[in-house]
């Protein structure tokens, strides 16, 4: 006797399938086309690519600091909060950037194309990250993004309410009030 399944179920598990095998194979077809690409370049393309990375990184970490200073110069915590942490992951991914820059020139004078490739990879995903930072830095809101002046609230309706108040106690008992050195126990 044959098990039956119904389409819906059968394109669910399909569907499921893919998601997990785009999740696993994405990245690693990412990588191995980067490779792939890399691997045609010559040795000057890769260093000239490399500086440009580097100097592109350095331009949006001096634009966050910018807009850092003038959070901070009027005073917007919201904006010098969620700028701040950009800065640090931008300063962390220079840094990284600025470290594998010379790995790739000692790579690059000792002929060395795997660690070549290795290195221009890390500086080209460290430039795309910082990129993505970047746009994430240009959502940093604060004061802008708020209304700051003074609020009023108008209540209408009845004003004779029937029904129980539902702040008055329910209990009967009187409550005891104790020293706050007093412990509920004793």
């Amino acid at each position: 006797m044959k098990r039956q399944i119904s389409v819906g179920k059968q394109i669910g598990q399909w569907a499921l399938i893919a998601l997990f095998a785009f999740c696993l194979g994405g990245s690693v077809s990412a990588q191995d086309s980067t490779n792939a690409d890399t691997s045609k370049m010559s040795t000057s393309q890769k260093l000239n690519g490399a500086l440009g990375k580097v100097s592109n990184i350095k331009r949006i970490y001096n634009w966050i600091f910018a807009k850092l200073k003038q959070a901070r110069k009027e005073e917007d915590l919201t904006a010098t909060d969620c700028l701040g942490d950009k800065l640090t992951a931008t300063k962390a991914l220079l840094f990284l950037t600025e470290r594998s820059s010379v790995n790739l020139k000692e790579a690059a004078a000792k002929n060395d194309s795997e660690k070549l490739n290795f290195h221009y990879n890390e500086i080209s995903q460290s430039e795309a990250r910082v990129r993505d930072i970047e746009v994430e830095a240009k959502l940093c809101r604060g004061k802008g993004g708020f209304y700051d002046g003074k609020t009023k609230v108008i209540v209408t309706g009845e004003s004779n309410i029937s029904g129980n108040d539902p702040t008055s106690p329910p209990w009967t008992e009187t409550v005891v009030i104790r020293k706050t050195d007093a412990s509920r126990f004793f």
